[in-house]
């Protein structure tokens, strides 16, 4: 048996929570938002069908929820708790329940909508 010697290559790979590619310029949007990354996906290799877990963040002024796929929901006042420590889901069901709404409204264009529908409407009041 004869091993081969293969070139290590260096892999960056850049990732965050809350964004979304229809607002990204390398990904289309007409206005230049993500120069950064825009330089990165021209050198490098670029995702057009990535997952997330099915996790969904909406912020809505001084709201934001969070859906989670394996473990509880979170629910938080950024305004008061800009730290994100007090998850207040089931305490705020009117604000929940707005929000909850706002999510359905952003995963109809989901490749995923059906899973991620099912998921936001487990919990929805």
């Amino acid at each position: 048996m004869q091993i081969q010697k293969v070139k290590m290559r260096n892999i960056v790979l850049i990732t965050w929570d809350s964004i979304r590619a229809n607002h990204c310029s390398c990904y289309g949007y007409g206005k230049e938002t993500t120069p950064f990354l825009d330089f990165w996906a021209r050198k490098g290799v670029i995702f057009e069908n990535a997952i997330n877990g099915l996790r969904v963040t909406i912020r809505d002024k001084e709201w934001k929820l969070i859906v989670n796929p394996d473990r509880e929901d979170e629910l938080y006042n950024i305004k008061k708790d800009s730290m994100e420590q007090e998850n207040l889901i089931g305490q705020e069901p009117d604000i929940e329940k707005e929000l909850r709404k706002l999510a359905e409204k952003h995963i109809k264009t989901s490749k995923e909508k059906e899973r991620v529908r099912g998921r936001i409407k487990r919990i929805s009041l």
